[in-house]
């Protein structure tokens, strides 16, 4: 874990377009965000997973039903009692805890599935994705936290994510640089992703810096399009997960195609992760999901920086 100070509301605030892009066109979400809430120490990108992750079931949790996602954060002074009802370490303490809550208004879970719920491996879904709540209480452990589940079938879920507050936590200190909110670009930028939803709005992210974009659902797409249109196509994002041929696979035939291919990896799996697949001939740029649309912007100017130096 990378842990530093972190400010809970700024994270979800950075996340909205990405939150609201990966859930259902018949869902609603709504943020009711704590004001000046308390620090907390933690790695942000793992705060960002466990927020997309539960984001993404409260999603599926409604199906193809209208209905509404909440997410709200605050403050709480949680007992003893109040943590024995949560799924947490026996070292947690009560104290002051930040939460962050997703409420679905779904069909919510009968005891059987919710005694499971933390189960590794175990889905309610014919295919997974995400982390799996086995996975987001790993991470939650990890950072001394405790999760709190309501559901009874009929009226929906709420899943309550603690954070221990940090106490006298100097606030964190962000290195200046200059804004790229402005910033724009000119070619083709290739995203290559197999989930719909994140092509498009890295595409939508993209197009919105002046860019002009194509795209590919799985790594043979993208060997196609930069054998068809190479030398148009300024970098490419690429997905590390796929099916048919994976972002590895594709890599190693883009090489081939062009020894100098410009290649943003982009993978939920840490830097580290990847990097020790690739080797030392992987991309050199790495962004990390999920992002938002200054991070993408940021590593896009990086690497064509890099490219006219």
């Amino acid at each position: 874990l990378d842990i530093h100070p972190l400010d809970l509301q700024e994270i979800i605030e950075a996340m909205e377009t990405l939150l609201r892009s990966s859930i259902s066109k018949k869902a609603h979400i709504e943020f009711q965000l704590g004001q000046d809430l308390p620090l907390i120490r933690a790695d942000a990108t793992q705060i960002k997973q466990i927020l997309l992750n539960l984001i993404t079931n409260a999603s599926e949790a409604l199906g193809e039903q209208d209905g509404t996602i909440s997410l709200t954060s605050g403050v709480l002074d949680a007992t003893a009692a109040y943590l024995a009802e949560c799924a947490s370490d026996d070292t947690v303490q009560p104290g002051r805890f930040v939460f962050l809550e997703v409420a679905d208004t779904g069909e919510g879970l009968t005891p059987e599935v919710r005694s499971k719920l933390f189960d590794p491996f175990f889905s309610t879904r014919f295919t997974g994705r995400g982390l799996g709540l086995a996975a987001v209480l790993g991470i939650v452990r990890a950072h001394g936290g405790a999760i709190r589940v309501d559901t009874n079938p009929g009226v929906g879920s709420c899943f309550r994510v603690l954070f221990p507050a940090a106490a006298a936590v100097p606030t964190p200190i962000r290195p200046s640089q200059p804004s790229l909110a402005g910033w724009r670009g000119t070619g083709t930028i290739l995203i290559v992703d197999d989930e719909v939803e994140l092509r498009e709005m890295t595409a939508a992210m993209v197009e919105k810096s002046g860019f002009q974009v194509m795209m590919a659902a799985d790594g043979e797409e993208a060997v196609q399009a930069y054998r068809d249109q190479g030398s148009s196509i300024r970098v490419v994002i690429l997905d590390m997960t796929m099916p048919k041929m994976d972002g590895l696979e594709a890599f190693d035939v883009l090489k081939e195609i062009d020894p100098k291919v410009p290649v943003i990896i982009c993978s939920g799996y840490t830097e580290e992760e990847v990097r020790s697949r690739f080797g030392s001939g992987g991309p050199s740029h790495f962004l990390q999901k999920p992002f938002d649309r200054l991070q993408l912007i940021g590593k896009l100017k990086q690497m064509l920086d890099d490219r006219s130096n």
